[in-house]
């Protein structure tokens, strides 16, 4: 935490300006209160993705938690608060999944007795740690899995576990003879009763799949696409 920070807030003229300075998301919080948030420096309005009047006043728990929140959940928070440090793993306004650890000291501010938090983003770290625990996963499969399609299928578990994947396919590629093949495919739609195997066809790029590897590019497809 900024060590410029008077932990006896009230008492420095110059709290304010380094509180909402400090590139650091912080918020005075009254956990006795509910966890209502007193104030909000600029760097934790942008982090949560708000404006000030969807903070200031509100539940921090409620904020993080949303239609995970329950009062059980709630006391557990502020347990953890009182101990000094909280992990969660939450949503922001836009939808995208954060991982925080939030510190929290006491605090003297507008002479009161207050609680100092500060969000400490854990996102990328986090991400990182699931990315290795599954290619560690991936790799153990591959030693111990017979089965190819079986080794498929337990490939297509560890990547749902990163991210959706209801619509998934393994594709492979003969470059020397252009063609690629599918062993294994599974789609809500084309495939609703479970995993599939297509035959090999051409790499002309009239397909996604094809596009793709011809361009050697990755994409990030938000809506439908009806041609390449």
């Amino acid at each position: 935490m900024d060590e410029d920070l008077n932990i006896k807030a009230g008492s420095s003229s110059n709290f304010s300006g380094k509180f909402h300075k400090s590139p650091s998301p912080m918020m005075i919080l009254d956990i006795a209160a509910n966890c209502l948030v007193k104030e909000a420096n600029n760097a934790s309005l942008e982090y949560l993705g708000v404006g000030r009047d969807g903070i200031i006043g509100k539940d921090l728990s409620k904020l993080l938690l949303g239609p995970n929140y329950s009062d059980e959940r709630c006391l557990l928070i502020k347990s953890q608060f009182l101990s000094g440090s909280v992990k969660l793993e939450f949503k922001d306004i836009s939808g995208r999944e954060k991982n925080v650890e939030i510190f929290s000291v006491p605090i003297y501010y507008e002479d009161e007795y207050y609680d100092l938090v500060m969000l400490n983003d854990l996102t990328l770290e986090m991400r990182d740690e699931k990315l290795r625990t599954a290619l560690n996963e991936i790799s153990q499969a591959t030693n111990i899995t017979e089965n190819l399609f079986e080794l498929y299928e337990k490939v297509h578990v560890i990547v749902a576990g990163l991210m959706p994947a209801k619509n998934f396919y393994i594709a492979s590629v003969d470059n020397e003879r252009g063609m690629i093949s599918f062993p294994y495919f599974i789609d809500e739609i084309d495939a609703p009763d479970g995993a599939i195997s297509f035959s090999e066809e051409p790499i002309n790029g009239k397909t996604l799949t094809g596009y793709i590897i011809k361009s050697r590019n990755r994409y990030f497809l938000e809506e439908p696409i009806s041609q390449i």
